[in-house]
């Protein structure tokens, strides 16, 4: 940990060069400024006992707070959707977020804390902040806010891992895919990572210990599902990539020929720009044979097929990643052929 969580200044990301867009391979965290905050003591709470943390989650679009047990039960939690905030641009705003981030903090901490049954933040053990990777803009709403609670109530703040909570949390209670405890993945573990902007395959080692198999190119998938739903006119309450799905169930899988990507590369890296390039080329195509203008909507059966292609191929190169990162852990651990996938 940190000796506190005023920075005298930002570590730098490092990243693979030579690549078409920079991989993160987990060295080095661009960390929110705390810039006007007040001092609080990095560290943890008194472990030889159960203790309970409020955790403060900034990092995008959506801003949650959740209350947890030492033991991984999660007590409460709220979360103030920005679904209607962005649906108009088909994508995260981050300027937008930002905003609706410090709308709503206060009042989703609040509920966090009543939802788990708790007067205040006296009554919890630690706080806890998501400090990257992430929008910084949006990062700081959350961070500044848990250090400032920390401050008040004089409890140890933690620096929370975006990419590492997100592969941790498959060992919560029930988080492996069923309810009890059994299901959760024991270390190591093959986690696949495709949250928003990330799109990831990492080694689980342990707590602290990640290791990066792979990282996308250019586009992750979230992404690319985003800007193919704007080619393609969709749009929905939740975004362009549950739009593109749900017109994918309509649609012919095979209809529309496109590439599946880096079929040729042996490595655990996506790519995505040139499967939306190629679907780009298709949309033009199509408008072409049924004489629309540029801009003009396709009909409603053409949408579905190409969704549904864009789909198929996206998921068949998440597949093809998938058993390169299989085959790259093979031997890793003593008797076990094939790893748990989180």
């Amino acid at each position: 940990f940190t000796p506190s969580v005023r920075l005298a200044k930002r570590e730098k990301v490092t990243y693979v060069k030579g690549k078409t867009k920079a991989v993160y391979r987990g060295a080095g965290l661009v960390a929110p400024s705390y810039d006007g905050e007040a001092f609080a003591a990095s560290g943890l709470p008194d472990t030889s006992r159960p203790y309970t943390v409020l955790g403060v989650e900034t990092s995008c679009d959506d801003t949650a707070a959740a209350v947890v047990r030492s033991d991984g039960i999660i007590l409460g939690e709220a979360v103030a959707s920005q679904h209607e905030v962005h649906a108009a641009y088909g994508g995260v705003v981050p300027g937008l977020a930002k905003n609706a981030h410090e709308a709503a903090i206060d009042g989703v901490v609040r509920q966090a804390l009543e939802n788990a049954g708790l007067r205040d933040v006296r009554d919890v053990d630690a706080v806890a902040a998501t400090v990257g990777p992430g929008l910084e803009i949006c990062l700081r709403v959350g961070a500044r806010a848990a250090a400032r609670l920390a401050s008040e109530h004089a409890k140890p703040f933690l620096h929370a891992h975006h990419l590492e909570a997100h592969c941790l949390v498959a060992r919560l209670p029930g988080g492996g895919g069923g309810a009890d405890d059994d299901a959760a993945p024991a270390f190591p573990f093959l986690a696949l990572l495709v949250s928003g902007g990330h799109c990831q395959l990492l080694w689980v080692r342990g707590v602290g210990a990640c290791e990066v198999l792979g990282g996308t190119l250019d586009d992750a998938l979230g992404e690319a599902y985003d800007k193919a739903a704007r080619m393609l006119g969709l749009s929905g309450p939740t975004g362009g990539g549950p739009a593109l799905e749900r017109a994918a169930v309509a649609g012919n899988a095979t209809a529309v020929p496109l590439p599946i990507p880096m079929r040729q590369k042996k490595t655990c890296d996506f790519s995505y720009a040139g499967l939306k390039n190629a679907l780009r080329g298709q949309v033009a195509a199509a408008r072409e044979r049924l004489g629309l203008a540029d801009d003009a909507p396709l009909p409603d059966g053409d949408v579905s097929d190409l969704a549904a292609s864009f789909q198929h191929v996206a998921i068949r190169h998440v597949e093809d990643r998938l058993a390169l990162a299989f085959d790259a852990v093979a031997g890793d651990v003593a008797g076990v052929d094939r790893p748990t996938l989180a």
